[in-house]
């Protein structure tokens, strides 16, 4: 055991080896004068005794855990892995908890002085309350969760791998959100203040508001994402595996575009600066899959320059074939090229 003593406070830092009688006697001595507490894996620990000037609780991965007293000064609760933890007592003054990993923790009381909550893998909580002073909140693989409430002060908001997630709350002072893999959600909100958005791998989700301060999108395998809106401060956007993206619009401020494994989308709408540093490979797949493509490089030769165009169109060929190689043909003769100065003869079906 290891004491922190300031004044008349004591700070203590418990081994694990400390028996549960040691500690009981001890609480018993000091039980006014204990300000902070670390208690981590002890495998005997089953409540937490009452201290009334406790501010500062770490009791993470004491596994036989079942009961934290009232404890009305506590300011910060970290108990990480408490797994027979199934309830958090109301704790007035609390401003910070992390429960993350409690596994059958089933509820969280209404704290009103709470601005940061970690209950990330909680797969037993069900809700979340009306915390009207949480600045923070992750609650990332919480698979029960259906529903956010609405928290007017949240600024940041990690709600991934919540599959059971259907929609978000419109939540005024969020700036970053982060919600990948909430594979039931369809849509988000018009946030006012939002400028990182990350949804990737959000299959359900079919648009995207338009949200004025948005500086970031990483919209990755959103296949149901059809458009991506005039975003006028948006400066990176990775849109790679949308499959049903037809267009890049006009995005004065854009300054990173990630777009591989978009087959549909046209590289007209593409700004010039982010062609020219595609891989060959990557332009082959834009062309296999939407042929008009070709249309769209060879009537801007400033994109990649015509030479450069033409060995792309070479190697597009070896796939090309029946219908496809019919357009390509007649693609080419609208822009005077002659097919067999692409072919050889002994390529040419």
């Amino acid at each position: 055991m290891i004491f922190y003593i300031t004044s008349d406070n004591l700070s203590i830092k418990i081994d694990k080896e400390f028996s549960p009688y040691e500690f009981d006697v001890f609480i018993d001595q000091n039980r006014y004068n204990i300000t902070s507490l670390e208690i981590i894996n002890c495998d005997w620990l089953i409540s937490i005794p009452v201290l009334p000037n406790l501010t500062n609780l770490n009791c993470s991965y004491c596994e036989r855990l079942k009961r934290i007293q009232d404890l009305p000064n506590l300011t910060t609760l970290r108990s990480i892995c408490c797994q027979g933890l199934t309830s958090i007592p109301v704790l007035p003054n609390l401003t910070s908890l992390d429960c993350s990993y409690s596994k059958y923790l089933t509820s969280i009381p209404e704290l009103p002085n709470l601005t940061s909550l970690d209950c990330r893998f909680c797969y037993g909580l069900t809700s979340i309350p009306v915390l009207s002073n949480l600045n923070t909140l992750n609650c990332m693989g919480c698979h029960g969760l259906t529903s956010i409430p609405v928290l007017p002060n949240i600024t940041t908001l990690n709600c991934t791998e919540c599959d059971g997630l259907t929609s978000i709350p419109v939540l005024p002072n969020l700036t970053t959100l982060n919600c990948i893999e909430c594979v039931r959600l369809t849509s988000i909100p018009v946030l006012s203040n939002l400028t990182t958005l990350n949804c990737r791998f959000c299959y359900g989700l079919t648009s995207i508001p338009v949200l004025s301060n948005l500086t970031t999108l990483k919209c990755r395998f959103c296949y149901g994402l059809k458009e991506i809106p005039a975003l006028l401060n948006l400066s990176t956007l990775n849109c790679t595996g949308c499959s049903g993206l037809t267009g890049i619009p006009v995005l004065p401020n854009l300054t990173n575009l990630f777009y591989k494994e978009c087959p549909n989308l046209s590289i007209s709408t593409v700004p010039i600066k982010f062609i020219s540093n595609l891989d060959t490979d990557t332009l082959i797949k834009c062309l296999r899959y939407n042929p008009y493509n070709i249309r769209d490089m060879l009537g801007k030769p400033e994109l990649l320059g015509q030479s450069t165009t033409l060995n792309i169109i070479r190697e597009y060929l070896e796939y090309a074939e029946g219908d496809a190689l019919l357009e390509l043909e007649g693609l080419l003769a609208e822009n005077n090229i002659p097919l067999p100065m692409l072919v050889k003869p002994a390529n040419r079906v």
